[in-house]
């Protein structure tokens, strides 16, 4: 345990010298793109949110899954815990948990998974997250059986979660050690299951500084894609550049002949979050703050978007972790269609599924001094859909775009209503300009 505490500096030096080390094997090594992944970039097929039902050994209630998917939620994330699976050593009880993951991920193929491997044993390392080796190859053996009992399902596999935090790799975060379990995981893994998909890390609020370090080891080597939960007190817009520098991350360290999407696999914002609790109307922005987070993912290059959480956890009006949910916590059993009751964030993800189900994203119009419009194209009857918002201190924006013909527009809001008539382009200097009108902090979708 004696390593649990090494400094950064130290860290470091481990890392460049590892990659001295290692240098000749990588550049040696053919490492092929898993064709397995099929992140398939058709809206909904790209979104997602997390649940807790596995990691909490509940099964959904009756209607919930359906409900789930109503809204267009095509991903779902949770929890592969080792504790609640290897129960006494070399055991593995899947009881539990198999009816859901086969139900959810095989038999209906209406859902993808991110499923996690994550947090200690205490039949290991003291309940720590593995920091022997005896520890980290009981991990992966646990991994490595998970994988091969649900081989061949619509399953991404994560290594860990949120490890970059002390609260989640217990007591110290340790770029070094997460990095030996990857590398362990992999190694077995490519031995018995090559086929199953390996993600990670899984870091929060970017962890820039982390990330750096175990790509430095060599942990993208073991990756097919990289996640991250970009976290923060800012709005969702500023998380632009932030993607900008992981991509720069990625190609800087990733074995040359190896494509690794990004993939945001959790954030959310809560209802007593500042930038929601703040605003004229804290109830409906948490829904527009959502719509805001999946459409600046989907323009700049995250090939999964993941919703935190599905469900409010708790009724405290004064903790924030309570109230990140797309729904409310109590459960109405006479009601097939809503047994939950929907917050704004469920009624701007059915608002999304409304206007852009079957649709891709295209191109950005503008994604500068605080103006975002997004073009999306159906491609099947070749249609598009501009969405856009600003977040200037005027009550409105004008965006002025160029269209080839005389052309109408439905206008509809982040929660799915439509408005009366049409928006039409008009003739200016011969040419046919659509004047779209953006509101402040809030997407409004213009149809073809």
């Amino acid at each position: 345990m004696s390593n649990m505490n090494i400094p950064l500096f130290l860290l470091l030096t481990i890392a460049l010298l590892h990659c001295l080390f290692v240098s000749s094997a990588v550049q040696a090594t053919s490492f092929k793109i898993n064709k397995q992944l099929n992140l398939n970039q058709t809206i909904p097929n790209n979104l997602g949110i997390n649940t807790h039902f596995v990691g909490s050994l509940l099964d959904p209630l009756p209607n919930e899954m359906k409900m789930i998917l109503n809204a267009g939620f095509h991903w779902i994330r949770d929890d592969l815990t080792w504790s609640t699976i290897e129960t006494s050593k070399g055991f593995y009880n899947y009881t539990p948990i198999d009816p859901f993951v086969f139900n959810t991920f095989k038999k209906s193929n209406n859902f993808r998974g991110i499923l996690i491997f994550d947090y200690g044993n205490p039949l290991y390392d003291d309940n720590l997250p593995p920091f022997t080796q005896t520890g980290r190859n009981a991990f992966a053996n646990y991994v490595v059986t998970t994988m091969k009992r649900y081989q061949g399902l619509n399953i991404l596999f994560e290594l860990w979660n949120e490890p970059n935090s002390d609260w989640y790799w217990y007591p110290k975060a340790n770029p070094y050690n997460y990095y030996l379990l990857a590398k362990t995981v992999f190694e077995l893994k490519e031995k018995v299951v090559p086929n199953e998909i390996l993600v990670g890390p899984a870091s929060t609020q970017m962890g820039f500084d982390f990330l750096e370090i175990i790509f430095q080891l060599g942990v993208l080597n073991y990756f097919d894609a990289v996640t991250v939960h970009p976290y923060r007190d800012d709005v969702p817009e500023t998380v632009i550049p932030d993607y900008k520098r992981l991509k720069q991350l990625i190609e800087k360290y990733k074995p040359k002949d190896k494509d690794i999407p990004m993939i945001c696999g959790e954030w959310g914002y809560s209802l007593l979050s500042p930038n929601v609790t703040n605003s004229n109307n804290p109830f409906d922005m948490q829904g527009k703050i959502l719509s805001r987070m999946f459409l600046v993912n989907i323009a700049n290059e995250m090939k999964v978007s993941i919703w935190y959480d599905w469900k409010d956890d708790c009724t405290n009006t004064t903790y924030n972790e309570c109230w990140f949910g797309a729904v409310q916590q109590d459960y109405f059993p006479n009601s097939e269609e809503y047994p939950f009751i929907p917050k704004s964030p469920y009624i701007a993800m059915k608002g999304i599924y409304k206007v852009l189900n079957g649709y891709e994203f295209k191109e950005i119009i503008v994604q500068e001094n605080n103006l975002f419009v997004y073009r999306f194209i159906e491609k099947q009857n070749n249609r598009d859909v501009y969405v856009g918002w600003h977040l200037t201190s005027k009550e409105n924006q004008i965006i002025r775009i160029v269209k080839e013909k005389k052309l109408c527009y439905n206008i509809i809001h982040w929660n799915g209503q439509k408005e009366d008539g049409q928006l039409c382009t008009r003739e200016v200097n011969n040419q046919q300009i659509l004047f779209l009108t953006l509101l402040n902090g809030e997407p409004t979708y213009f149809q073809l």
